[in-house]
């Protein structure tokens, strides 16, 4: 089985029942955590033993994708466990040394990491931040995480036989700019339409017009949708 759950979708800060970015992947018997935003961990918890995670990645640094990794590293401490860490070569100087629990692996722009029958591939984004999308393979299928983004090339190269993708739709086209540090709605309907992908909106604004930012994108194409948290989906 090839499945994603989304645990947390806000960008910026979480709300009542709607944490920040984190997103679990289930590969067969293993379970694969995309980013660790604020309140995600409790979601965790109520998921799966976060001990056998198979590997945590992470996009960037950026409080709403990591919050919760220092609290992950109190938590494995109690346990005795470690986990795998595949986080950025760049802009983590700050934290990663004081985690004492995790097998840190460095990511970088077109690095690929194969582990077992799972192969993740990496890519760099447009933002601010030194950030890392990433397109995971496993039983002949593809899926693809945007991380956050502005327009970006290699997301299009990136998605190309995806079956599924998480994308950054922080804004409409009415709130976006050229130099904003995420997508609008319209332009990851465009990925999704060139594509032919089932695209998920994610990293959504915590007080923002949801409703305006799934019609912009379906008035493109069928294939996007916004994503639920606790929602399994089928890749």
């Amino acid at each position: 089985m090839f499945s994603l759950t989304c645990l947390g979708r806000n960008g910026l800060y979480p709300t009542a029942g709607n944490p920040t970015s984190g997103y679990l992947l289930t590969l067969g018997d293993k379970k694969v955590l995309l980013d660790i935003g604020s309140g995600v961990f409790a979601k965790l918890l109520q998921t799966t033993c976060p001990e056998d995670l198979y590997a945590v990645v992470l996009s960037h640094f950026h409080g709403d994708h990591v919050a919760d990794l220092q609290v992950f590293d109190y938590y494995l401490a109690t346990k005795g466990k470690k986990v795998r860490l595949l986080a950025p070569a760049e802009g983590g100087e700050g934290l990663l040394p004081r985690l004492k629990n995790f097998n840190i692996t460095d990511t970088f722009d077109g690095c690929k990491i194969l582990f077992g029958n799972v192969l993740f591939k990496f890519f760099k984004t447009n933002h601010p931040v030194f950030c890392l999308g990433v397109r995971v393979e496993y039983d002949n299928k593809a899926f693809v995480y945007s991380g956050d983004t502005n327009v970006c090339s290699a997301l299009d190269t990136a998605m190309k036989g995806a079956s599924l993708a998480v994308l950054d739709s922080a804004f409409t086209t009415k709130n976006h700019k050229e130099t904003a540090p995420h997508l609008s709605a319209a332009l990851c309907a465009g990925y999704a339409k060139r594509a032919g992908a089932r695209t998920l909106l994610s990293h959504l604004p915590p007080n923002g017009d949801l409703i305006a930012i799934e019609k912009e994108a379906k008035s493109i194409t069928d294939l996007c949708s916004l994503i639920e948290t606790d929602i399994e989906y089928f890749i």
